[in-house]
């Protein structure tokens, strides 16, 4: 996009460096980033991300360096760290997530061990790669555990007693997280962005509402999603006029809080959420480990411009130590340009920085990226039940 490659790179540097000054930035974490080729903005930030083994060989490397960094920095006494990871015992694919994990972290000059707090896991689970060796929660001899599972349920009584500091923070978890209030940081941290840039900050934001206190089986509730939704759409449809953007708005209605592409749902049309259907209805009810999905963001839907052989195509950005290190392209051709792709036949493939300028940080991308990271820093802060963001000894 070219308004963000014009930018100044120093007056960049400058403005991302004051925003840190004196903070903490998160362990790690993966922005679901949309271009429609009007505007470019973060339609997911995942504060526990998963897939790293997709990531190129180059990226590897750059994870390795922000994660030595972040550790200096931050935890200059820690020698060994503990990845906690999802109770996945038959998931192959993200058991590789793991193991590209641990060896960022071994590179960055640190002992790792594996381990989840499922009393019941497996000594030995696999991945395509080999096999991976976990060691019970309660006996673990680590100075830092690396939390790699979201807590959609919320924390254990293991985690709860554990004296280990834990990142990123499982208040962090989905269980008191949500995407809500993710996205009005985010819209605090554009604005200002902007403003120091001088441009519109809807060019890299998306428009969004809350609703609470669903009941997708009974369809109660339902009378919130339609007010928003038509306002919203209403809100699009003056912003497309300005930049003479010729296409029909859409919006996505997703669980305000959760991962793995669930509880999603597009529509043009308030009629389409009036006239819901039971299996629809049924699908949005429930999200990841069986969770009732009782609270929904309403946000605009951008469509993508990317494509990978013609099938349409979105990229994630990874981040270490807020700084993007790499990319990788979510495919999916089972779906269109203003599908949610995160779905039912999906692939992914690496992106090289090369790919989306280089380096990384000043593509816009990785820009993107940069300013959703700071976002969840003041999402934390903002969030009453979040552990303080604090220095490890």
């Amino acid at each position: 996009m070219k308004l963000l490659e014009n930018l100044d790179r120093k007056k960049l540097t400058s403005w991302c460096e004051s925003q840190l000054d004196g903070v903490q930035p998160f362990f790690y974490n993966s922005v679901d980033i949309r271009n429609s080729g009007h505007k470019i903005a973060p339609v997911d930030t995942n504060l526990f991300p998963a897939g790293f083994n997709n990531l190129s060989a180059e990226a590897i490397e750059s994870a390795s360096e922000e994660a030595k960094t972040y550790f200096g920095k931050y935890s200059p006494k820690v020698k060994k760290i503990a990845i906690l990871a999802e109770n996945f015992s038959r998931n192959k694919f993200y058991w590789d997530n793991i193991s590209a994990l641990k060896t960022i972290i071994n590179r960055a000059g640190y002992d790792v061990c594996i381990t989840t707090d499922d009393a019941n896991m497996p000594e030995i689970v696999e991945g395509n790669s080999g096999e991976i060796k976990l060691e019970k929660f309660t006996a673990i001899k680590a100075d830092l555990i690396i939390a790699n599972k979201d807590f959609s349920s919320g924390a254990n009584t293991a985690i709860l007693k554990t004296t280990i500091p834990i990142i990123p923070s499982p208040d962090m978890g989905w269980h008191t997280r949500r995407k809500s209030q993710h996205f009005n940081s985010y819209d605090a941290v554009a604005r200002d962005f902007a403003e120091h840039f001088s441009f519109d900050p809807w060019l890299i934001s998306t428009l969004h509402q809350k609703c609470g206190k669903i009941d997708f089986k009974k369809g109660e509730g339902f009378e919130c999603l339609a007010d928003n939704a038509n306002n919203l759409l209403a809100e699009i449809r003056r912003k497309y006029r300005e930049y003479n953007i010729e296409s029909d708005p859409y919006l996505f209605i997703k669980a305000d809080s959760g991962t793995f592409g669930m509880g999603i749902m597009t529509i043009k049309s308030i009629m389409e959420i009036t006239e819901m259907n039971k299996k629809l209805r049924n699908k949005m009810d429930r999200i990841k480990e069986g969770v009732q999905n009782t609270e929904v963001i309403i946000q605009e839907g951008v469509p993508t411009i990317n494509k990978l052989d013609g099938k349409p195509a979105e990229p994630f950005l990874y981040c270490i130590n807020g700084e993007p290190i790499g990319a990788i392209l979510r495919v999916n051709e089972n779906r269109d340009e203003f599908a949610n792709l995160n779905s039912a036949g999906m692939t992914f493939e690496p992106m090289q920085c090369a790919q989306i300028a280089e380096p990384c940080e000043f593509s816009p991308l990785g820009i993107i990226a940069r300013l959703a990271s700071l976002a969840a820093i003041h999402e934390a802060a903002n969030m009453e039940t979040a552990q303080p963001v604090r220095k490890i000894n």
